[in-house]
């Protein structure tokens, strides 16, 4: 049980949005729009296996990379670091054009800090 890791730690984050952080890298923080979300997904669903070239990712894969992403940007939003959360579920959906009721968030609180690693808008 010593090695399991919770949801709440950090490293859990740091490693569901690694595919997020290399897709974004290039652009600040502050610039990403709920457009570019739906882009992002779209990568993501275009992502083959070598082997049979069938869908390398779920669904559901997908759905916890934005969940943490929203979440992310929850806390970075709560602690000034961006004015608004490009994943949050109305704003998402609204650049979409279609409900999504599955993205959630429930920030809680982490050990350690920041679930991703952001510098505040204009720093």
């Amino acid at each position: 049980m010593a090695k399991h890791r919770t949801k709440g730690e950090t490293d859990w984050y740091h490693g569901i949005l690694k595919s997020v952080r290399e897709f974004f890298e290039t652009m600040p923080v502050g610039a990403i729009q709920p457009a570019d979300m739906d882009r992002y997904l779209a990568y993501r669903r275009n992502i083959r296996r070598k082997s049979d070239g069938e869908r390398k990712l779920s669904e559901s894969s997908l759905r916890k990379e934005i969940i943490a992403t929203a979440t992310c940007f929850k806390w970075a939003k709560r602690n000034r670091y961006v004015s608004s959360n490009p994943a949050d579920r109305e704003k998402f959906a609204a650049s979409v054009g279609r409900s999504l009721t599955w993205i959630g968030t429930n920030a809680g609180s982490w050990r350690g800090g920041s679930p991703c690693n952001v510098t505040r808008e204009g720093t």
